[in-house]
């Protein structure tokens, strides 16, 4: 018998988290100074592709961030480029989450390589994320060229050490998170 890929229980957890990276990317703690923006909006996608998989972390980012983008922005040419960055980041998070357990241990029990991978999907999704500015500033024609690339250093700094902080709340939060969901 082939076993069900989307059980209840996970379009039930996409859907809250999708909710919650709603919450915590647009009115917790998100610190925007021009194209520079500190959030914890990763944080929902990151354990959900971490809990389930690729499949499960990309679908609450891409339905927490185009319920994002209706909120702030209304349907755009470039609503779609807005979601890609956090589907992005799920997909890698999610796969190198499945690639680092084959030892047999859960993603969170490598106490070094998981938050590597964290912050390596942070790096790729701050780069993507300056494509989709640089695709905006054409397609809109309202970005300079310093906007765009001006603050790209600042805003990988500011990815990495993102990344690091969220790191250490997966860790925290993941294993009892873990328990209830396998109950």
């Amino acid at each position: 018998m082939r076993k069900k890929r989307l059980t209840t229980q996970k379009m039930a957890m996409i859907g809250v988290m999708a909710a919650f990276y709603v919450v915590l990317s647009l009115y917790v703690a998100a610190i925007k100074l021009g194209n520079v923006k500190i959030t914890f909006a990763s944080v929902p996608t990151i354990l959900m592709a971490t809990l389930f998989g690729p499949l499960e972390g990309m679908l609450t980012a891409a339905i927490g961030s185009f319920i994002c983008q209706m909120i702030s922005y209304g349907f755009t040419a470039t609503t779609v480029l807005w979601i890609l960055p956090p589907v992005f980041r799920a997909c890698m998070v999610g796969f190198m989450a499945k690639a680092i357990s084959r030892d047999g241990k859960k993603p969170e029990d490598h106490k070094i390589l998981f938050p590597v991978c964290i912050v390596a999907a942070a790096v790729i999704t701050t780069a993507v994320n300056t494509f989709v500015i640089w695709a905006d500033s054409v397609i809109y024609g309202y970005y300079t060229y310093a906007y765009v690339f001006g603050q790209t250093v600042a805003r990988f700094i500011t990815g990495i050490a993102t990344a690091v902080a969220v790191s250490l709340i997966i860790t925290t939060v993941i294993r009892p998170l873990r328990k209830v969901v396998s109950k």
